[in-house]
This record gives structure tokens, C-alpha cells and sequence, in this order.
């Protein structure tokens, strides 16, 4: 009878233990698809974000100059940004995503991540300079 009972006690821990595992798996996916999620947001906000910028500054008056930061990096996520003025696309790239944004064809300059860019309308041609200090 003892042994009956010590045998039950022992496979109702190896359920518990086994119920706690399972729960844990589940639970670590769900985080990881949380900061999945989280980093494709945070890429693809900042990709519409510095669309938006272009295309205001090419659509508004002569002598419009606004200064902008671009990130490198947002809320620890590392981020990798290019603008190619020759085919008019703006990449953004994260470890697992990249949106690539349609610009303006009328856009010259060199986008650097990090530092304070200004973007200048100078007779409906969109300029980019980063301002580089020091």
C-alpha cells in the first residue's frame, strides 16, 4: 500500500513538472513572437515615417528646411537605413525585416543614420545633408 502511494506521489510530480515545462514553452514563444512583433513595427514606423518627410518636403514651397534625426538604433533594436536617390527607394533593415519605401524622384543628399539630417526644399528639388558636428 505504501508503495501504491509513494508511486502515485512520484508520477503526480512528473505531471506537475512536465504541466510547468509545457506552460513555459508556451509562454517563451509568446514573448519571442511579442519582439518579433515589436521589431517589425518599430522598422516599418520609422520606414513610413522618413517616407512621409520626403514627400512632405517635396510637395511643399520653396525654402522649406526642417532637421530630422535619423536613428540607428530604436528602443534597442539596431537599424540599418539607406536612401538611393538614383532609383528613388529608402531601405530600412532591422536583424529580420526590411521595408523598402517608395521617395520622391526629385530627392539629392546622402541620408546618415545617427546624426541630425536637414531636408530643404530648394525649387522643388528635395535636399538631404546630414549635419555633421565636430
Amino acid at each position: 500500500m505504501r508503495s501504491q502511494i509513494s508511486m502515485e506521489f512520484m508520477v503526480l510530480i512528473a505531471v506537475g513538472i512536465l504541466s510547468f515545462i509545457v506552460v513555459i514553452v508556451i509562454v517563451g514563444d509568446q514573448v519571442k513572437e511579442m519582439y518579433d512583433d515589436r521589431e517589425y513595427i518599430m522598422t516599418r514606423n520609422i520606414a513610413i515615417e522618413l517616407q512621409n518627410e520626403f514627400y512632405l518636403a517635396a510637395q511643399v514651397h520653396h525654402g522649406y528646411e526642417r532637421t530630422i534625426e535619423v536613428p540607428d538604433d530604436v528602443e534597442g533594436i539596431t537599424m540599418e537605413i539607406a536612401l538611393n536617390t538614383e532609383t528613388a527607394i529608402l531601405t530600412v533593415k532591422s536583424a529580420r525585416y526590411e521595408h523598402v519605401m517608395n521617395v520622391p524622384h526629385n530627392i539629392k543628399g546622402t541620408l546618415l543614420a545617427g546624426v541630425d539630417n536637414v531636408i530643404a526644399n530648394n525649387h522643388s528639388l528635395v535636399l538631404i545633408k546630414p549635419e555633421l558636428i565636430g
